[in-house]
């Protein structure tokens, strides 16, 4: 009988497992997943400090450029200021004075002189009352304190 019966073949069927509300299901990774993952948690901390380490070395190479540039023009600076003071020169200014515009020193019957009175000697804190004028005038001192000195 065995015989006649025929060769059956089983086949395995996995059947979904029942999940019960609210509680969490489990993910299966593959082993290449999980090498991913690892690769990319040992290796983001490495590339994040290259680049920082990058990025320090650029700053330092743009602050070297921007010390440079001030040097020039702090130069630059310099020379228009030593430039201006040689324009400024009286005897430039005589000079162009007299040759490009055709002036001339003024002559005697064009100069005056004004007398001045000599100027009065004002000491210092003449006027000013001081803190002891005004405690003396609240407290019913003297009439002359309230008039300043």
């Amino acid at each position: 009988m065995l015989a006649l019966a025929g060769k059956s073949r089983v086949y395995p069927v996995l059947l979904p497992r029942k999940v019960e509300r609210g509680a969490p299901r489990r993910v299966r990774t593959s082993p290449a997943m999980r090498a991913v993952g690892l690769a990319l948690v040992l290796l983001l901390p490495a590339v994040s400090y290259v680049y920082a380490r990058t990025q320090v070395a650029r700053t330092g190479y743009e602050i070297l450029q921007l010390q440079r540039d001030v040097a020039v023009l702090q130069a630059e600076r310099d020379r228009l200021i030593a430039r201006a003071v040689a324009l400024k020169t009286p005897d430039r200014i005589e000079d162009i004075a007299t040759s490009t515009l055709g002036m001339a020193p003024p002559r005697q019957q064009q100069l005056a002189t004004l007398p001045l009175a000599p100027a009065v000697a004002n000491p210092v804190g003449a006027g000013r009352r001081t803190a002891w004028d005004y405690l003396r005038s609240w407290l019913g001192g003297q009439a002359e304190a309230h008039e300043p000195r």
